[in-house]
């Protein structure tokens, strides 16, 4: 053999610097080494240079499939030669790896002569593989197939088919499982979609040449079935029920009914909870809706559902590929998801286009697809899957697919398929009436030839979609039709357009000159700044939330809300720029939306100030306490000046006077409620959403109720209202009130786990464990390092009485790095109930020498040695209060070990002085202060006290604090007497006191009254029938 020196030399002068990279970093792109595409050395560099990749990645455990190098390189699919060796390297790095490939895979996969290779393993590549299934077929049902017993076929494609399947090492659940031979690309990736609107990836399996994709089962209905019912109706139906009779029926022909429906009902259902448990919270399951809907609008409802879950995938760098309406799965509650996002490498289809027209790919790909398919290669971005959903829809309102089909070779089909969509498409409207030409006019921008012509992203179209079921104007696509734009206004001002005809001619010819306007605006780009419109916007409802938090939260909560303020209003150069809506982008708006812009931006000014606020509360220098307020002053009157009309929201000048009490003298704060609920009913409903979180920001809960009520009757779509309202109801202890509010956010909200979170602390308080857990779960199922639903659910574990579950729970808290000293302790107290003695102790240990590291650890610390080193107790609780000055248990806390341990009640007093003054609705606060007041004779204060904690909660526990109250006050004035023995035996009665009756030296004034002693021999009796209520576990 005769050795080309030369060219060997030539040839390492491109490898040895990748090698390099890849000695230095771990990691080298192939393309960054190559010469010109025109070198005549290029084809020789690229083989080598993929050959020496291959070597790396299976050096490291992370090759990657030969397809990919493909469809990264089209050049490698036209070089015989090239493939040669490329396939036979892989075939030797797997053989070194210890697999057995199969020669006749590679001759299957790349055309490549596989004659002279080494025989494979006789025994792997029997007839029969050890799964029992043939490596050269697909798995039938009745097999055991990887550990799944597979039950039906579901689907099958071009590469891949779908079969019902029970899995054997999770209890026999039901699942869907994919399998193909097609090597699985961003596995990891899709596994982490989370979307109501997507189809979950369980886990993926692998053995030999064989993968599978293990997903719930939800149903076995799809969009095509769909399809195929309208076609069969031969025009589009009026009403949505053909999609719940299509569901259904598929339903029925499934073998569910042969399996029993108990057996798969906990694990399949569960897999779609998000969609589910919000949906039931307003009663508005996708079928319940399509029932009593038209068609048209169920399908956009399908739509606008399938743009969510693409808009969550495509922000997470994942494109679908593969839409079509086989991969559009309705569950059994008619909940569309997303399902086949393309695991297998599109280097595969470009090789087998008939394959690909086979299996519907093609029919639904983008015309730059379509192209770049031609020429051998793979080529997608967001706006290709939108042309995909805008061709379902289409085929799903017509009942037909907008391009003929083709028949002949494949280059031929393909040809002619461009030259389909580079015509307009067939107009929607004209084919089916009962389709209205907005509707046409959103499918036909999903449909454009030019990518940058169509929707920019899934969220533009979700949006669209969304606007058109409620009748509002379209926000990124011109309405041809002014008619149909008039009468969306007269649907959304009923009462206007009933009024009279003259009304009704005012309407249109006011929609007329909006969409002259609109259609003049719409001519300019505004494709970046209307992204930025929407992020604002996110940014917005993230601080709404944020800002109500902030009100018993901490320093760092409330400067991670301003830096989001900042950030978000820095987008259009708002701070200290009066002019920024005539020198930023906005300028680009319509004014419609410019104006919406304005109120948002005012509304997000109002929240930075009220959080400046709030944050100099936490300052300890005069002077850096002026420059938060003066902070908080600039930002509200940059605000009133974006607002500066009749309709400016009252809230803005109501947080004027307060800043102004602030700076210089206290507020009449009686003058702004009275002002506050002044003509509610005239006000906007994002006035009185800023006007109740101005009461939040002061703590004063119960008086915001009625406002965010009145908020929520108005527009029950507020998200913000809901979730202030039930805030509300938690800090005034109505659990049940504000736990029918999380569920409220969640219907609204589904894919943010906090209103589970929330939901679930208030489950908790009500002792409803079981609903808890469930919640709990569900967060973590989202955010397995979430260690605070952890521990809650570890306490409604130890409420369910499943001890030994809520230890291992504690242990995986423990696992986390969560181990705060509470976590040791009540894992102490699932170890002694376990009869675990020694892991009790040792936990016990960690928590005796773990320092804390937050407010709650400190607190936490201080209660377990508050009576027997009431001392050390109170330094801790002063720890506490050094990293959040107003953390309510810590003020508890020291006020409890001063009056109970070391009887300094002027001290707890005055600690509950300054707890009252940041806190002024919270009853526990005015009644233990109360009795600490009335044991030292300040009979008045007491009263008072007593007075205004049954003003704020009239819950058994104050009911029974108070009654101690007016026990001590009747020393000096008798009728207070049976005023204690009423709110005693009401407190008793609904379940408080039982425990502490016989020991309660506030009560000792009452012990020899007749009607104490029957309650005390009542209270007797049932505890020794062990009806005596006690306390179930706490959130955190």
């Amino acid at each position: 053999m005769v050795v080309n020196v030369q060219f060997c030399a030539e040839l390492d002068s491109f490898v040895t610097p990748y090698e390099a990279m890849q000695a230095e970093i771990g990691a080298a792109d192939i393309a960054a080494f190559l010469p010109e595409i025109t070198h005549p050395l290029y084809s020789d560099v690229l083989r080598e240079l993929v050959r020496v990749d291959l070597e790396y990645g299976w050096q490291r455990e992370n090759p990657r499939p030969i397809e990919s190098y493909i469809a990264q390189f089209s050049s490698l699919a036209s070089d015989p030669q090239g493939l040669q060796a490329i396939a036979f390297e892989e075939f030797r790095l797997r053989q070194a790896a210890g697999e057995d490939p199969c020669p006749i895979d590679y001759q299957d996969r790349f055309g490549v002569d596989v004659a002279h290779w080494p025989t494979p393993n006789t025994k792997r590549h029997s007839p029969v593989a050890e799964d029992g299934v043939a490596p050269d077929r697909f798995p039938q049902p009745g097999e055991t197939f990887l550990g799944f017993r597979l039950v039906e076929e579901l689907g099958r494609g071009a590469f891949a088919r779908v079969f019902l399947a029970r899995q054997g090492e999770l209890s026999d659940r039901l699942v869907a499982l994919k399998v193909t031979k097609e090597p699985l690309r961003e596995s990891e990736t899709l596994a982490r979609l989370q979307h109501v609107n997507i189809v979950p990836i369980h886990s993926v399996h692998r053995h030999g040449v064989w993968q599978a994709i293990c997903m719930p089962y939800v149903g076995a209905t799809t969009l095509r079935d769909v399809i195929a019912q309208v076609r069969s109706e031969g025009a589009t139906p009026d009403s949505g029920k053909l999609f719940v009779s299509t569901v259904r029926a598929a339903a029925r022909e499934t073998l569910l009914d042969q399996l029993g429906a108990s057996s798969w009902n906990a694990d399949a259902r569960s897999n779609s909870g998000n969609a589910k448990s919000a949906t039931r919270a307003l009663q508005n399951l996708p079928l319940q809706v399509f029932e009593s809907t038209t068609f048209v609008d169920a399908a956009l409802i399908v739509g606008k559902k399938l743009a969510a879950g693409l808009a969550h995938a495509h922000q997470r760098g994942v494109i679908h590929r593969d839409l079509k309406p086989a991969n559009v799965l309705l569950s059994d509650e008619g909940e569309p998801m997303l399902v086949d996002f393309n695991l297998a490498d599109d280097s595969r289809q470009i090789r087998d286009a008939s394959a690909a027209l086979v299996g519907g790919t093609l029919p639904y790909m983008a015309p730059e697809q379509l192209a770049a398919f031609q020429q051998g290669v793979a080529i997608a971005d967001e706006r290709s899957d939108l042309y995909a959903l805008g061709i379902v829809l289409y085929e799903l309102l017509a009942g037909s697919h907008p391009y003929p089909t083709h028949s002949g070779d494949w280059n031929g089909i393909v040809t002619a398929m461009l030259q389909d969509r580079e015509a307009e498409c067939p107009s929607l409207h004209d084919k089916q009436p009962l389709v209205t030409p907005a509707v046409a006019a959103i499918v036909a921008r999903c449909l454009a030839v030019n990518p940058a012509r169509r929707y920019q992203s899934a969220l533009e179209l979700h949006e669209d979609l969304d606007r058109q079921l409620q009748d509002l104007p379209l926000a990124h696509t011109k309405e041809p039709s002014w008619r149909e734009r008039s009468r969306k206004w007269i649907r959304r001002h009923p009462r206007i357009s009933s009024a009279s005809s003259i009304g009704v001619v005012a309407a249109v010819l006011l929609t007329a000159s909006v969409v002259v306007l609109a259609a003049r605006n719409q001519q300019i780009s505004k494709i970046q700044i209307v992204d930025q419109v929407r992020l604002f916007q996110a940014d917005l409802r993230s601080v709404q939330v944020g800002m109500v938090e902030g009100a018993i939260a901490d320093k760092q909560h409330l400067e991670s809300i301003e830096e989001h303020c900042r950030a978000a209003l820095n987008r259009f150069q708002v701070p200290g720029n009066s002019d920024w809506p005539t020198t930023s982008r906005a300028t680009l708006l319509d004014d419609e939306r410019m104006q919406q812009l304005r109120e948002d931006v005012a509304e997000m000014l109002f929240l930075r100030a009220a959080v400046n606020q709030l944050e100099a509360d936490f300052e300890t220098t005069p002077s850096a306490k002026r420059k938060k307020l003066q902070a908080a002053s600039q930002w509200n009157r940059q605000a009133r000046e974006l607002q500066n009309s009749p309709a400016m929201p009252k809230s803005l000048s109501v947080q004027r006077a307060l800043l102004a009490g602030t700076n210089e003298e206290p507020a009449d704060l009686s003058a702004l409620k009275k002002f506050q609920l002044e003509q509610a009913e005239q006000r906007s409903v994002r006035d009185l959403c800023q006007s109740a979180a101005l009461l939040v920001s002061q703590r004063r809960f119960a008086e915001s109720l009625p406002l965010w009520r009145q908020a929520t009757n108005r527009e029950p779509q507020n998200l913000w209202a809901w979730f202030g309202l039930g805030y509300c109801y938690e800090q005034t202890n109505q659990a049940v009130e504000a736990a029918a509010c999380y569920s409220a956010c969640i219907a609204l909200n589904p894919g943010n786990h906090n209103w589970y979170f929330n939901r679930g602390r208030m489950y908790l308080q009500l002792a409803n464990f079981a609903s808890a857990a469930h919640d709990f779960s569900e967060v973590l199922a989202h955010t397995p390092k979430h260690v605070e639903a952890r521990v809650n659910l570890a306490l409604a574990l130890l409420g369910q009485g499943s001890t030994r579950q809520a230890a291992k729970e504690l242990e995986a808290v423990v696992s986390l790095g969560g181990a705060r000293p509470r976590v040791w302790l009540m894992l102490a107290q699932a170890h002694d109930a376990l009869g675990n003695i020694a892991d009790a102790q040792r936990a016990r240990e960690h928590a005796a020498t773990e320092t804390p590291s937050d407010e709650i650890g400190w607190v936490a610390h201080g209660v377990s040695q508050a009576n027997t080193n009431p001392q050390a107790a109170l330094k801790d609780f002063d720890r506490a209060l050094g990293l959040n000055a107003h953390f309510l248990p810590a003020m508890q806390g020291r006020a409890h070990v001063l009056s109970e341990q070391l009887d300094r009640d002027e001290e707890a007093i005055n600690v509950l002085d300054q707890a009252i003054a940041y806190f002024p609705e919270r009853a526990l606060l005015r009644s233990s202060r109360g009795v600490l007041l009335a044991r030292c004779g300040r009979n008045d204060a007491a009263r008072a006290d007593a007075e205004a904690a049954l003003r704020f909660d009239t819950s058994p526990d104050i009911k029974y604090q108070v009654a101690g109250i007016y026990a001590i006050l009747s020393l000096d004035s008798p009728d207070d007497r049976q005023a204690a023995l009423n709110l005693l035996a009401d407190a008793l009665q609904q379940g408080a006191g039982s425990e502490t009756i016989e020991t309660d030296v506030d009560l000792q004034p009452l012990r020899m009254e007749p009607r104490f002693q029957e309650l005390l021999s009542a209270v007797r009796v049932l505890r020794a029938e062990g009806r005596v209520d006690t306390a179930g576990p706490s959130s955190n």
